[in-house]
């Protein structure tokens, strides 16, 4: 499997056609090559992310074109959620940071209906349900529009890759500032993502 990872990594942007792969298999790969043991195990996600933005291209998908803004009001970080429901890993270890984050921001969460419930929905300011019945390009147009109407200075992923949906969120700008957590994944070796946030006491200053 090791070996298969430094061989696909320079050969599988060479297809030009994203729909001659599942989709579904695309998306273990870029999920499960974290669990590796080569150092360079995350690299097979630069060839998936180009395989992405071309396929994002051709769907007129492009990046939003904004800059941050002064402004009296509270800016707007749009958080675009995979698991959280009170039950997930994920609320467990990132909610407090979101709660910590609505006294400099307004907080718009946009997630899959099933993927929240009534105790992690109190987290935000504001809940936009994605739409499910659509297909996956439908779904990133209607998260950039959501954030163009709402003019959100950030977007925040509290992780991206157990959903396909955010593997391809990864390689779109829809704010001027794009931020995810640690976890899923360690790097997505996109240049839509600018940061990283983790908590004060995972760094050491020396």
């Amino acid at each position: 499997r090791a070996l298969f990872l430094l061989w696909l990594r320079v050969r599988l942007d060479q297809i030009e056609e994203l729909e001659l792969l599942p989709l579904g298999v695309l998306h273990d790969l870029y999920m499960h090559c974290s669990y590796a043991d080569r150092s360079d195990k995350h690299d097979i996600k630069k060839p998936i992310n180009t395989l992405i933005q071309r396929k994002l291209k051709q769907h007129g998908l492009v990046d939003r074109c904004a800059k941050l803004k002064e402004s009296n009001k509270k800016p707007v970080m749009l958080v675009v959620l995979e698991w959280f429901t009170s039950s997930h890993s994920i609320y467990r270890t990132h909610s407090l940071t979101m709660e910590s984050a609505r006294e400099h921001f307004e907080l718009v969460a946009m997630a899959y209906p099933n993927c929240v419930d009534d105790a992690t929905l109190k987290v935000f300011d504001a809940f936009v349900p994605i739409e499910q019945s659509q297909g996956l390009v439908e779904q990133l147009r209607q998260i950039q529009q959501e954030a163009e109407k709402r003019d959100a200075a950030v977007c925040y992923m509290p992780s991206v890759g157990m959903f396909p949906l955010t593997m391809w969120l990864a390689n779109l700008r829809v704010a001027p500032l794009q931020l995810m957590a640690l976890g899923h994944p360690a790097t997505t070796h996109s240049k839509s993502i600018d940061y990283v946030v983790v908590e004060e006491d995972y760094v050491v200053v020396s």
